[in-house]
C-alpha cells in the first residue's frame, strides 16, 4: 500500500492492524500452514517501524502464558521464519 499506491500513513495502519488481526485470528491457530504469511511479510517489507512491530507482537505472543502453548509455538516459529526471510531488517 505504502509504496505501490501512496496510501499514506494512516491508512498503512489501518490495513496492518486488519491485517494482525486476521493473522492472529485466521492464521496462527491454523496448523500447516503453507504460504499464505508471505503476503504479511511482504506488506511489512514496505515499511521497517510495522515489521518492528509484528517482531514485537510475535513476541509478546510467545511469553503470553494466557495463551495456549500451541499458539505461543506457532508464534514462535513465525518470529523465527519472520526474521530468517526478511532481509530488510537488521541487527541494530
Amino acid at each position: 500500500c505504502w509504496v505501490v499506491f501512496g496510501c499514506g500513513w494512516d491508512n498503512t495502519k489501518l490495513l496492518y492492524h486488519d491485517l494482525l488481526s486476521i493473522f492472529e485470528s485466521e492464521i496462527l491457530p491454523t496448523y500447516n500452514s503453507s504460504h499464505i504469511q508471505y503476503v504479511i511479510y511482504y506488506f511489512l517489507s514496505f515499511k521497517t517501524t510495522l515489521a518492528e512491530n509484528f517482531s514485537n507482537w510475535l513476541l509478546k505472543k510467545c511469553f503470553d502464558t494466557s495463551s495456549s502453548s500451541t499458539l505461543r509455538q506457532a508464534a514462535a516459529g513465525y518470529l523465527a521464519s519472520f526474521l530468517c526471510r526478511a532481509s530488510f531488517i537488521t541487527n541494530k
